[in-house]
C-alpha cells in the first residue's frame, strides 16, 4: 500500500515537473516568422504596457506564464525601455532574461537621397522613438543646431548617405 502510494506520488510530481517545463522552457513565442521585434517605449515602461504589447504583437503564447515568470525574476521592477529581438522558439524564461538583462537590438537609420528635412524626420522617426514633427522642429531651431556647429542653411551639406 505505502509503495503504491509513493508511486502515485513520484508519478504526480513528474507529471508536475513536465508542465512545468512545458509552460517555462519549452517553445513559447506565438508568432511564425523567424523573428520579431518588441519595442518598448521609454515614455510609458510599465507592466501593463509589455503585456498589453506582448499579447497585441503576438509575441508569447502564454500571457500569463510570462507574468508569472517575470515577476519571478525580479523584472518588473527595473523595466528597460528599447527594441528587442524575439526569436521563433524562444521560451519564456529566456524572454524574461532577454528583456531583463536589457540586451537592445539596434535599429538601422538608412539614408538615401532625401530633399526636405521633413523627409528627413519622416525617415528618422520610423527608426527612433521621437516624432517626425519634433525631429523637423530641431532641424529648423538654430540654438539645436548651434550646439553642433551647423545652421538650418548648411546642416544638409553634413548629411552623408549612409546606413547609421
Amino acid at each position: 500500500m505505502i509503495k503504491k502510494a509513493f508511486i502515485f506520488i513520484l508519478i504526480l510530481v513528474a507529471l508536475a515537473a513536465a508542465v512545468a517545463y512545458f509552460r517555462y522552457l519549452g517553445p513559447a513565442t506565438g508568432f511564425t516568422e523567424k523573428e520579431k521585434f518588441l519595442l518598448i517605449y521609454s515614455d510609458n515602461p510599465t507592466k501593463a504596457a509589455v503585456l498589453a504589447t506582448l499579447a497585441k504583437e503576438n509575441i508569447v503564447k502564454n500571457t500569463r506564464a510570462f507574468n508569472q515568470m517575470a515577476g519571478w525574476v525580479g523584472y518588473w521592477d527595473k523595466i528597460k525601455p528599447g527594441r528587442y529581438r524575439v526569436e521563433k522558439g524562444m521560451s519564456i524564461l529566456s524572454v524574461v532574461r532577454l528583456l531583463r538583462s536589457g540586451l537592445q537590438t539596434p535599429s538601422k537609420l538608412v539614408i538615401n537621397k532625401l530633399r526636405l528635412p521633413e523627409d528627413l524626420a519622416k525617415v528618422m522617426s520610423r527608426a527612433i522613438e521621437a516624432d517626425s514633427a519634433s525631429i523637423t522642429a530641431f532641424l529648423s531651431n538654430k540654438d539645436s543646431l548651434a550646439s553642433c556647429g551647423l545652421t538650418p542653411e548648411n546642416w544638409p551639406a553634413n548629411l552623408i548617405p549612409n546606413t547609421y
